[in-house]
C-alpha cells in the first residue's frame, strides 16, 4: 500500500487515538455533537485521559513522602469539566450518551502512586520504595467528591470538584445506592428524573419564545408536539416512581 492510499484510508477512518482526543475534547467543552460523533465513528468511551498528578508529605527527615499521577475516563471528565458551568445540561447529556454506550463506573479514575520512606527532596535521585497502582468507583468518587476546585491535588479525590446536582444527576442515571453525602436511591432517581423533564420544558419554553421573537411563532401544532414529548417522559417518570416507591417500602 501506498503513502497516499495510507493516508487516504487514514483521513477516511481516524486512529482510535485521534477518535479518543476528540471523545475528551467534547466532554472538556460540552460539546454534545462532537461526543456523539466520536462515539459513532468507534472512540472507546472507557479510555483513559492523564490530567494531573498529585503529591503530599514533603517535610523532614523520615517524613513518608508520594507523588502519582491521574487518569480519569471521559465520564468523569465530563462532570468535572462542567464544575462551575452555569448551565450543566450539555454535560448531563453527554453523560447519558455515555452510559448509553457502555460506560463502566467500576474504575473511572486511576494511577499509579509512588512513595518513599524518607523526604523525597533528600533522597532525589533516587527510585521509590513503593510503587502501587490505585482506582476509584464512580459510587466512591459521588461519596467523597470535592465542592471547589483545587489548583493543585494532594490526592485524587482533589481533582474531582463535582457539583451536588451533578452527583445527584449520576448517582440516579447509574442506579448508585447509599451514596454517602447524596439523598438515598429512591430520592437519586426521582431527581435524575425531574432533572431531565424540567430540561424538556425549558427548551420547549426557549423555542416557544425565540419563534415569538423572530416574527416565526411555532404552529400549534408543534408546540402540542413538544408538551405530548414532555407529558410522556413525565408519565415515564411517574410510573418509575411509584415502582421505586414500592420497593422502597417493601
Amino acid at each position: 500500500m501506498n503513502i497516499f492510499k495510507k493516508l487516504k484510508r487514514i483521513i477516511k477512518k481516524p486512529s482510535e487515538v485521534v477518535l479518543n482526543q476528540l471523545l475528551f475534547s467534547g466532554c472538556k467543552n460540552g460539546d454534545v455533537e462532537l461526543v456523539q460523533r466520536a462515539i459513532e465513528l468507534g472512540a472507546d468511551v472507557n479510555a483513559t485521559k492523564k490530567v494531573g498528578r498529585y503529591s503530599d508529605g514533603i517535610g523532614g527527615r523520615n517524613n513518608p513522602s508520594w507523588q502519582g499521577t491521574i487518569r480519569v475516563t471521559p465520564l468523569l471528565y465530563a462532570a468535572t469539566s462542567a464544575f462551575g458551568r452555569k448551565n450543566e445540561a450539555p454535560a448531563k447529556e453527554i453523560i447519558r450518551l455515555l452510559a448509553e454506550n457502555g460506560a463502566r463506573t467500576d474504575q473511572v479514575i486511576s494511577g499509579k502512586e509512588e512513595y518513599w520512606e524518607d523526604d523525597i527532596w533528600e533522597i532525589s535521585g533516587y527510585p521509590p520504595d513503593k510503587v502501587k497502582p490505585y482506582a476509584q468507583s464512580l459510587a466512591s468518587v459521588l461519596g467523597r467528591h470535592a465542592r471547589k476546585k483545587h489548583q493543585m491535588y494532594n490526592s485524587p479525590n482533589d481533582y474531582c470538584a463535582i457539583s451536588d446536582s451533578m452527583a445527584i444527576y449520576m448517582a440516579g442515571l447509574f442506579d448508585i445506592p447509599n451514596v454517602k453525602g447524596l439523598p438515598d436511591r429512591l430520592k437519586n432517581k426521582e431527581a435524575y428524573l425531574n432533572d431531565s423533564t424540567a430540561a424538556q420544558r425549558e427548551e420547549r419554553e426557549e423555542r416557544v419564545a425565540q419563534g415569538v421573537a423572530t416574527g416565526k411563532p411555532l404552529t400549534a401544532a408543534e408546540v402540542i408536539k413538544l408538551r405530548n414529548e414532555e407529558g410522556r417522559k413525565r408519565l415515564e417518570a411517574n410510573k418509575l416512581r411509584l415502582k421505586l416507591r414500592q420497593e422502597h417500602t417493601r
